[in-house]
Order: structure tokens, then sequence, then C-alpha cells
């Protein structure tokens, strides 16, 4: 199965393409299953409760030739999507974060996890949004 069956890295900043690519060569497998969102995209995630603010870092970034600094992904079982959360840690979905965020320590590529108890959204904050499959490239690194 393809990291990207739907083309979605072309509209993601280049240090979170190079950190994605590097992760999904370990063992939890996963896809990217979104990048880059519109504005009317992102009213309905926050609309649903996948997100909390109209200011996504999933919306193109003008500082960064209209690029998106952030992903979510899928995990996979057996070739097949995998929305199953079976622990406080993340399940199979903190497998796939720790292969990212190991993947981004070996490039120096600041990130941040969605899942992440602290830290997720604002660094050092307590994170009171878990978003299991979402990957953002840390603002305090990329404003």
């Amino acid at each position: 199965m393809s990291l990207d069956p739907h083309g979605l890295l072309a509209g993601v900043h280049p240090d979170l393409v190079h950190v994605m690519q590097q992760a999904a060569q370990a063992p939890q497998a996963f896809q990217v299953v979104y990048g880059v969102r519109t504005l009317a995209a992102e009213a309905e995630a926050v609309r649903t409760g996948h997100s909390q603010t109209m200011h996504s870092r999933h919306l193109p970034d003008p500082h960064f030739g209209g690029k998106a600094m952030a992903v979510d992904i899928a995990c996979l079982t057996d070739g097949t999507v995998d929305w199953t959360v079976a622990n406080a840690h993340g399940g199979i979905y903190g497998a796939a974060a720790e292969q990212v965020l190991a993947a981004a320590t070996r490039l120096g590529v600041k990130l941040q996890w969605g899942g992440q108890q602290v830290g997720a959204w604002v660094d050092g904050q307590v994170s009171h949004f878990r978003d299991w499959g979402h990957f953002q490239l840390d603002p305090s690194a990329y404003p």
C-alpha cells in the first residue's frame, strides 16, 4: 500500500513530506489521508469536531509557498484503514507516531503530534484535544 495514494503530499511542506516518507519505512503501515485543506473543508472539519480551529496548519501557508504544514494519517491493518485507538497511548496510532517522531528527530525537523498529552498544539501545554493521526510542523520552528 502506498504512503500517498491520492497525491496529497504534493500540497505539503517538503520537510514534513521527507519525515513522512522516512517514517513509512518502519513496521506500522499508514497512509496520508489529509494534507492541505480549503477554508470550506476546514469549516466542515470544525463543524464535525475533527478540528477545533479555523487557523489549522492544514490551511495553505503563504509564507511557505501555499503549502500545508500538517498531515493526517490513517493506520492500516492488513492493508485496510483502521481507526481503532486501543489504549491511552493511541494503540497503532501511538506506534505510527513513534515512527514519525523518530524520523523527524533523525531529519532535524521539529514536529508536533496531535496525540501528545503535553505539547500537541502549544509547546509545554497540556493538550485537551487528542487527534491521534495528526502531525504538524511546530510553529516555533515554522512560524
